[in-house]
């Protein structure tokens, strides 16, 4: 994992350098964030982890993890562990060093699953900036789209980089930010449609823990979702969607449901396992049900009670009501089939199974009935009966 600041201009040339006779069909970076999740909502998502815990763990020393080379098999993803870190110049070393660890700790946990494609896991570009400033994020695209230029030329020209791809961006290339605030974490620019590399921009929190361990985990699980449907997303964008369950219920806008409920309650469950203390799942679950989590001062649950069907809600209607009661309806699904078969249906999307398919072969019924019976179950049961569905190791 290479580690660079903004501060450290030379750095593009002499520690971030990448080889430049790059494979050319992959030097392109996607010139919008249209991946895992809608910058709107990644960004509430990230404006709404907080904790009073801080951490004091030294940021990890600066290292490089050369990939192999093509005559190598890969057979553990730290083989082609190819990630590049930016900083902003304003960034606490607690803030890297949780955002560190729990890179590493989301890797050791999803992508040596068996069945992942780990050449598709790679390379990772993270951009970590500062919540709350502009400043130093502008200086961050810049040094983003330096290195990009110097090595992914063709990524640099098809992205926010090149001035004809920002249409009517005020800001500065408007990557990490939008109409003068920052636009949150997220994952931003995937390895396909000619892009070079994921794209996880990063948003600092007041207090690095826990909030910069569980939506590192989220954005990283979102990588873990989308290597495995790859291919079938590098053909076409609305495959990827169809086969994601973004595309799902009625009509063919996107639903956050199914996609973000898996990430919500992986990110929360591991980040309970990383820390053994599983108050933190019950806490965050409970609060993503009986907190409005949002602008408003309805709740979520009460929400989504007066709402359409969970797989009807849309990022536009209610991204958090699919956000948090997705994450539930998930722990639901645990709870009856066991969360290795959530894991195993990201896997089984690599055969470019839509997903209403893939969801009945892989759980034994119509995603519409399990959702159907979770909304009884939600509707007649308290919440001591909602946690008794939750891990507790």
């Amino acid at each position: 994992m290479r580690v660079a600041s903004i501060l450290l201009s030379a750095c593009l040339v002499a520690a971030c350098g990448a080889d430049d006779d790059s494979d050319p069909s992959t030097d392109a970076l996607p010139a919008t964030s249209t991946v895992a999740s809608d910058t709107d909502q990644a960004s509430q998502l990230s404006q709404d982890a907080s904790s009073s815990d801080s951490s004091t763990t030294e940021p990890p020393a600066t290292t490089t993890s050369p990939r192999p080379s093509s005559s190598d098999e890969p057979t553990s993803y730290e083989d082609l562990n190819d990630i590049e870190i930016f900083q902003a110049a304003d960034v606490s070393p607690e803030t890297m060093a949780a955002l560190s660890d729990y890179i590493d700790y989301a890797e050791q946990s999803f992508f040596e699953l068996p069945g992942v494609i780990r050449e598709n896991l790679y390379p990772i570009v993270v951009l970590q900036v500062e919540r709350g400033s502009i400043e130093t994020a502008f200086d961050l695209e810049d040094q983003y789209c330096s290195f990009l230029e110097l090595n992914y030329p063709s990524s640099w020209n098809n992205s926010r980089c090149n001035p004809d791809h920002r249409g009517d961006c005020t800001d500065n290339i408007c990557l990490v930010t939008y109409d003068g605030r920052l636009n949150g974490s997220s994952i931003s620019g995937i390895p396909a449609h000619g892009g070079c590399c994921w794209l996880f921009i990063s948003e600092s929190h007041d207090h690095p823990l826990p909030s910069m361990g569980y939506v590192t985990i989220h954005e990283m699980f979102h990588i873990f979702q989308i290597s495995n449907y790859l291919q079938h997303e590098a053909q076409s964008q609305e495959m990827g969607h169809l086969i994601s369950g973004k595309i799902s219920g009625d009509g063919t806008e996107h639903k956050p449901w199914w996609m973000e409920g898996n990430a919500v309650f992986f990110s929360h469950l591991y980040y309970a396992r990383s820390i053994d203390d599983f108050r933190h799942l019950q806490d965050e679950m409970l609060r993503g049900l009986y907190s409005p989590y949002g602008p408003g001062d309805t709740n979520v649950i009460d929400r989504y009670f007066d709402g359409p069907e969970l797989y009807n809600v849309t990022w536009e209607s209610d991204a958090n009501v699919g956000y948090q009661v997705g994450a539930w309806f998930v722990a639901y699904l645990a709870d009856q089939v066991g969360e290795g078969k959530l894991l195993e249906f990201w896997i089984n999307t690599q055969s470019g199974e839509l997903f209403e398919e893939n969801f009945l072969s892989s759980f034994g019924g119509d995603y519409r009935a399990y959702v159907d019976e979770f909304d009884a179950f939600l509707r007649s049961n308290d919440q001591a009966a909602l946690l008794d569905l939750l891990p507790t190791s």
